[in-house]
């Protein structure tokens, strides 16, 4: 059963990721632009996903948001804690890979090396 976590092949770098919505240009009005997100429906996630490049000039680029059926936060917040599996529709978004990043003000991505187990962890630059 799929999990909201992200993977690839090797999984040689695993992380976390933190971002902000775009003020004017939130995922979730794109969505509702596209007819991709109905009334009743709220956006709860999303995957990005960056394929090899194989001497191609741009990389392989596809997005999906997952979509559950709650109106708001609160409707939402409570069926994501209490049902498990989570019941979500899966709806792939025809977005460039610049167009996706527009979304978000902020978009940080943190990676390790697998086997060395650093999310969390605190750290100091040495000059």
């Amino acid at each position: 059963m799929p999990k909201f976590s992200a993977n690839v092949q090797y999984d040689d770098w695993k992380g976390t990721a933190a971002a902000d919505s775009a003020d004017r240009r939130a995922l979730s009005d794109y969505l509702r632009n596209a007819g991709l997100l109905s009334e009743g429906e709220f956006l709860v996630g999303f995957e990005a996903y960056i394929g090899e490049m194989a001497g191609q000039d741009e990389p392989y680029f596809s997005a999906r948001a997952f979509v559950m059926e709650a109106g708001e936060y609160e409707t939402g917040a409570q069926k994501a804690a209490a049902e498990d599996p989570l019941p979500v529709h899966a709806r792939s978004l025809k977005i460039s890979l610049l167009d996706f990043f527009k979304h978000f003000k902020r978009f940080d991505i943190i990676l390790t090396l697998e086997g060395f187990d650093l999310t969390g962890r605190e750290y100091t630059e040495l000059t």
